[in-house]
């Protein structure tokens, strides 16, 4: 029997697929990665008919749609059967990415500072510091915002403050290359990093790890201290950089934050200030 294009591919069903698999639905989700990968099956078949010198003797066109066909439907049958583990690596990794996240992305320190200082109170009260100091480390880690650890698909994973996914991380991961401190060398390895549905949870998850892990005590015992918190959270390994501390309190003393913050705050001052006359001639 000739296959025909409906049960080879089906891209109206593809399209249900994917939106199934953005749903993580784990039936759906196996069977996007089939259909997927053997697309890429059927490509690399058809890259090698290409690459044959010339027509046959009874070749036609008949004869290569049928032949095409044919590839398309053991691209599919290859793929069903385990094919070249591209299907498994589509699972491993849309299976880390969270359904929806509200992506943080921030241009510039001052619309870093203005969107995050609301969860940097709310974490900074959890621990006991100034705001300012997880403002700070935050910076550091994300570069302002721009360089958090990102999603298979370009969004930010809202990972602020750079936390690995250890064993005992049982939410949405992503992997990325990092730089670390071995024997006094920086060697780049690649990782799994915790991933958020927003900035906000980033906040949260560290102000919890902070306050409920052990080796965090002495931290706890200082946050009245600047200097002595962000030693403290260095000294128990929170980063592998020896000078880690020194960076983040640069940042923390430096103009760059304390610029950003007083803008921030001047155009959080006159948004309230707007709403409430707008409250006023509303009434």
């Amino acid at each position: 029997m000739v296959p025909t294009t409906t049960s080879v591919v089906d891209f109206e069903g593809l399209a249900a697929l994917r939106r199934d698999a953005a749903e993580h639905d784990p039936a759906a989700l196996k069977e996007a990665a089939q259909q997927f990968e053997s697309l890429i099956i059927g490509m690399m078949l058809k890259s090698a008919r290409d690459a044959q010198l010339g027509d046959g003797l009874f070749d036609s066109s008949q004869s290569k749609q049928y032949l095409e066909l044919m590839d398309q439907q053991v691209a599919l049958e290859l793929a069903r059967k385990g094919g070249f583990g591209f299907g498994d690596m589509i699972i491993d990794q849309l299976a880390n990415v969270p359904p929806e996240t509200a992506s943080f992305e921030a241009s510039d320190p001052e619309e870093f500072v203005r969107e995050l200082l609301p969860e940097a109170r709310k974490a900074a009260r959890q621990l006991g510091v100034a705001p300012e100091l997880l403002l700070a480390q935050a910076a550091l880690e994300s570069g302002w915002g721009s360089s958090a650890p990102r999603l298979p698909d370009g969004r930010s994973s809202n990972n602020l403050f750079g936390i690995k996914a250890g064993s005992s991380w049982h939410g949405s991961k992503v992997s990325q290359w990092t730089l670390e401190s071995m024997d006094g060398a920086m060697t780049r390895q690649r990782e799994q990093f915790r991933a958020y549905g927003s900035a906000g949870q980033s906040f949260s998850d560290y102000a919890e790890l902070i306050s409920e892990s052990p080796r965090y005590a002495g931290a706890l015992e200082s946050g009245g201290d600047p200097d002595r918190y962000v030693n403290a959270v260095a000294a128990a390994g929170y980063a592998t950089d020896p000078e880690y501390a020194q960076k983040w309190l640069a940042v923390f003393n430096g103009p760059t934050l304390r610029d950003a913050i007083a803008a921030a705050q001047g155009n959080i001052a006159r948004a309230d200030t707007v709403a409430v006359v707008n409250g006023e001639f509303e009434n």
